[in-house]
């Protein structure tokens, strides 16, 4: 059975599929879309539970290059040696709101170790449900 047809039932969770004509997914994770609210459960909360139970998830995209200390505290300046420095130094001040959503609250990446095999896809599958059934 794939794992889209188990987790069909969970309320405030699908998988993300965004493959359209100019590019392709390499598979490397499977993107979770949660609804907080539907799924009665933070992000962070039910990331750090399955990381506890063994299963690869991380963020569904990367922290804002922004808010890295390296960007946020100036530090680029002292190593760009050419270009537009007032388009860069706006850029990296500026809000990237629906970035920022997905990172903090929105996707949640579970690695391709986690459907490798049939056990596996079971093993994340029953750990989800003991979670999210144990609200």
């Amino acid at each position: 059975m794939l794992f889209s047809e188990l987790i069909k039932d969970f309320e405030g969770i699908e998988i993300k599929n965004n493959i359209g004509l100019h590019c392709t997914s390499a598979y490397s994770q499977v993107v979770l879309k949660i609804n907080e609210t539907n799924l009665q459960f933070s992000k962070k909360d039910l990331m750090e539970k399955l990381f506890n139970k063994g299963i690869a998830v991380w963020h569904a995209n990367f922290e804002l290059i922004n808010s890295l200390s390296f960007y946020k505290n100036n530090e680029w300046k002292k190593w760009i040696l050419k270009g537009d420095i007032e388009k860069a130094a706006y850029n990296y001040s500026k809000s990237f709101n629906n970035s920022n959503k997905v990172f903090t609250s929105l996707g949640i990446g579970l690695g391709k170790m986690n459907f490798m095999s049939v056990g596996n896809v079971r093993y994340l599958f029953n750990e989800l449900r003991k979670i999210l059934g144990s609200k």
